[in-house]
Formats: C-alpha cells, sequence, structure tokens
C-alpha cells in the first residue's frame, strides 16, 4: 500500500510540475488567453494583450501548483 501511494504521490508532483514548467506551451495551444476578460478602461490593445496572455499563464500555472502540493503532502506523509 505504501508503494501504491508514493507512485500516485510522484505521478501528482510530476504532473504539476510539468503544468507549471509547460504553462506558456499550454496557454498558446488552447488559445486561452483570448478567453481572459480585463477590466481596464483606457489601455491600448498591445498592453491588453500582454495582460491576457500573463492572466492566462498565472491560471494554468496555478492549476498545476494544486496539483502539485497534494503530491508533495502525500511524499512528506509517506516518508516520514
Amino acid at each position: 500500500m505504501d508503494l501504491l501511494i508514493k507512485i500516485f504521490g510522484f505521478a501528482l508532483i510530476v504532473v504539476g510540475a510539468l503544468i507549471v514548467f509547460f504553462a506558456k506551451v499550454i496557454v498558446k495551444k488552447t488559445n486561452l488567453a483570448d478567453k481572459q476578460k480585463i477590466k481596464i478602461e483606457q489601455i491600448d490593445e498591445e498592453k491588453y494583450k500582454e495582460l491576457q496572455q500573463y492572466k492566462a499563464i498565472a491560471l494554468v500555472k496555478s492549476i498545476g501548483a494544486f496539483i502539485f502540493f497534494p503530491g508533495m503532502i502525500l511524499i512528506l506523509i509517506v516518508f516520514r
């Protein structure tokens, strides 16, 4: 049972880390930046696109972190 939990924990860590590492690629492939809405009234188009990109990357990185941290907690508990 411990081996299964260790494997699952390491899998979560690897998947979460890969999502965080490849966040920019994921955003470009899925066109996630175009779906982001920003509530700023006076801004030029170039800055708006840049802010959409940053917001989408931060969203993907936070999802990766939410996958990574439970794996880390599992590993800390099992190897204690």
